[in-house]
């Protein structure tokens, strides 16, 4: 298995259960329930690329080398073994509107 933190990357990710945050931000939930928001990952924190103001807060890299519960859960959720900050922020992800 590897764990590593990639460089600062942008992808999309889709967040379905943190309403409350999402209408803080102005944004909506779409027909099933989900939202897609395009996000730069670093290791811990991922910021939107549309409004610096809505943050995503995970786990380290390092906490999770330290952590062999957590290397299992992310396996589990992502069905890979190789876990990268995206990996975290998919499993453990909270959003935040500052």
């Amino acid at each position: 298995m590897n764990i590593e933190v990639l460089n600062p990357f942008e992808d999309t990710i889709i967040v379905y259960d943190q309403e409350d945050v999402l209408q803080q931000a102005g944004i909506g939930l779409d027909q099933e329930g989900e939202c897609q928001i395009t996000m730069t990952f670093n290791d811990g924190k991922a910021v939107a690329v549309e409004d610096e103001h809505l943050t995503m807060v995970y786990p380290t890299i390092e906490e999770v080398r330290k952590s062999e519960q957590m290397q299992s859960e992310i396996i589990a959720y992502t069905g890979r073994d190789d876990i990268n900050q995206f990996d975290v922020a998919l499993k453990y992800g909270k959003l935040q509107y500052l």
